[in-house]
């Protein structure tokens, strides 16, 4: 087995990572999970008030809320490594009132989306641990 010098080939020395396709690996991995996660929301849950619980009842719509829950984390992670890939690439050039807000409401967004999907994961349990509580004498 015979290897080159370091310095020659894609992975030379001191050469550059390729953010410009990671950040936009990030950016559709993080598209399409939200997306996707939605979209399941959207057609599980309904609009209308006055149809609250029936949905829970339904297995295929508990179902389909649990995998939008489920895709909610990955598309927080893909969400932050496309900030992290962003920030690299702008480097030196950055201003630092730009990069704290950029930071900070692309944590707080992804803070925000990870309650509401605990929130949701949450309402989704509830019938069942209702049905438990009305059904047991002694709950407590």
């Amino acid at each position: 087995m015979t290897e080159g010098p370091v310095g020659q080939g894609p992975l030379r020395a001191g050469s550059p990572l390729r953010t410009p396709r990671a950040a936009a690996v990030a950016g559709v991995v993080f598209s399409v999970f939200l997306i996707a996660a939605l979209v399941l929301l959207r057609l599980s849950v309904p609009a209308h008030p006055g149809a609250a619980g029936g949905w829970l009842t339904d297995r295929g719509r508990r179902t389909a809320v649990a995998i939008a829950l489920n895709l909610v984390p990955f598309a927080g992670i893909a969400f932050l490594w496309f900030i992290g890939v962003l920030r690299d690439r702008i480097g030196e050039r950055e201003d630092r009132f730009f990069a704290t807000v950029f930071l900070g409401s692309g944590l707080l967004f992804v803070g925000m989306l990870f309650v509401a999907a605990a929130v949701s994961g949450r309402a989704r349990r509830a019938p069942t641990r209702w049905r438990w509580a009305a059904t047991s004498p002694r709950p407590w």
